[in-house]
């Protein structure tokens, strides 16, 4: 080899592990950055030779950095990531709505209930007493407020997991922006630092929603969602949210804008607060206006029939256009005089207490939907219960499959100090060893001149 080639590849050489120490010192100092992958330098990809050479690489460029990665793990991690967001926001939703209910404590509905049929058999005990028409008054009014402060609580939380999804969707949008971006950017320079960004977003939108991500030679993505393309090249298909009003009932729909279509998301956190919006919710809200109408019109047809101390007749004890759980109130004209409450039959005598009793035996009937107001009750909240249950078991279960996850990428895409410190000095040396040749030849090459 001549004495230029002798140079050239030194300085090839110095150049080289220059870029491999760079990039040894960007991996530590990457160590505790979130998302952040290993950089190993392909030596495989130099070539060294004569100066001009056709072909010949000067040195490392970004292709020759490369970040390592296995596709596969990442998306099997984003499909997980998909599951853990459904399941995690699950259970915290749920938890949420059990705690609306507030079965727990004194003003639980089923505790409340058990007061207003009490109370109406204390008054068949004593129909002409005053005060105990009085407490039936009462526990009515504490049981129109049950209900009318569930249906709010729950009509309240609809509305705001209408705005979170808002923001969300808002969210979602400008990562598929940003992951556009970076495609555009990546057909002139496929840089190890915008894959870890593409990566963080890709991470957080499979964490919101159903994707599937798939990846060109270009390092360029193109991100899709149940079948509809939502980003490809730099090109971006927005999603926006349809909000629809029925009565004191709300309904979401997420649509690709482009396309005009609706999306039937699943997973992720939108997947959760969409089934919470739409069903959850919705089916609670139901089963709560099947239970208070039942109730008032069971109520009011046997009070309306009976008689008061003073012998009015006719009167409904509950307002007689109850719909439903928000709008379940007692007759005004009750809640003013609690001498219209009826007690007696038309052929009973002053003192006679059966309307009262039979009231009170409404408890004991089936009387909403085949089923007794405990047994109907109950049932929605064993339901809850259970979703509770499903749910925190689901997403104990799935983070344990994210961690084992995140421990395997770990594992290859890391950074370990001391390996980084090892390669560091290796490179280090051969840095040196390269400087050491072009030194030594340049001795050779003075000596030789002053020879001549």
């Amino acid at each position: 080899m001549s004495i230029n080639g002798i140079f050239e590849t030194g300085r090839r050489s110095l150049l080289a592990y220059q870029s491999a120490m760079n990039t040894t010192s960007k991996n530590i100092s990457g160590v505790n950055q979130a998302g952040f992958s290993r950089r190993r330098v392909d030596f495989t990809s130099l070539t060294f030779g004569l100066p001009n050479q056709p072909g010949v690489s000067i040195g490392l460029n970004a292709n020759q950095i490369v970040r390592v990665r296995q596709s596969f793990l990442d998306q099997q991690y984003w499909t997980e990531m998909q599951n853990l967001g459904k399941y995690s926001t699950d259970e915290l939703l749920l938890t949420q709505l059990e705690q609306v209910f507030a079965e727990n404590t004194d003003a639980g509905l089923s505790n409340v209930l058990s007061e207003f049929w009490a109370a109406w058999n204390d008054l068949a005990n004593d129909p002409e007493s005053e005060s105990t028409r009085v407490i039936v008054r009462d526990k009515a009014v504490l049981l129109t407020n049950a209900f009318n402060r569930i249906s709010g609580d729950l009509q309240d939380m609809q509305e705001q997991l209408v705005q979170d999804l808002d923001g969300k969707i808002n969210r979602i949008n400008e990562i598929l922006h940003r992951i556009a971006q970076i495609n555009k950017q990546m057909a002139i320079n496929k840089s190890p630092d915008l894959l870890d960004e593409r990566d963080r977003l890709v991470t957080e939108l499979s964490s919101l929603m159903d994707v599937t991500v798939k990846e060109k030679e270009s390092g360029q993505v193109v991100v899709a969602s149940g079948g509809l393309i939502l980003t490809s090249g730099n090109e971006v298909n927005e999603l926006n949210l349809q909000i629809e009003h029925s009565n004191t009932r709300m309904k979401v729909k997420i649509q690709v804008a482009n396309f005009n279509r609706e999306l039937d998301l699943e997973f992720g956190e939108i997947g959760s607060l969409v089934e919470t919006v739409n069903g959850r919710i919705n089916d609670y809200l139901d089963a709560l206006d099947t239970l208070a109408v039942s109730i008032a019109q069971q109520v009011n047809q046997i009070h309306s029939r009976g008689y008061s101390a003073s012998g009015v007749t006719g009167t409904n004890f509950f307002a007689n256009d109850v719909s439903g759980a928000s709008n379940f109130r007692l007759n005004p004209a009750v809640r003013r005089d609690p001498n219209l409450i009826a007690t007696r039959k038309a052929s009973e005598a002053v003192g006679d207490g059966s309307v009262a009793l039979a009231i009170s035996d409404l408890q004991f009937s089936s009387i909403v939907n085949n089923q007794r107001v405990s047994e109907f009750y109950n049932s929605l909240l064993t339901r809850i219960g259970n979703e509770v249950q499903q749910s925190e078991f689901l997403h104990q279960t799935e983070q344990k499959i994210v961690d084992q996850l995140q421990n395997q990428i770990e594992s290859i895409s890391g950074v370990s100090l001391d390996e980084e410190m090892v390669r560091l000095s290796q490179y280090q040396q051969a840095y040196e060893a390269a400087g050491k040749v072009i030194k030594t030849v340049d001795e050779m090459v003075q000596t030789l001149l002053n020879i001549v």
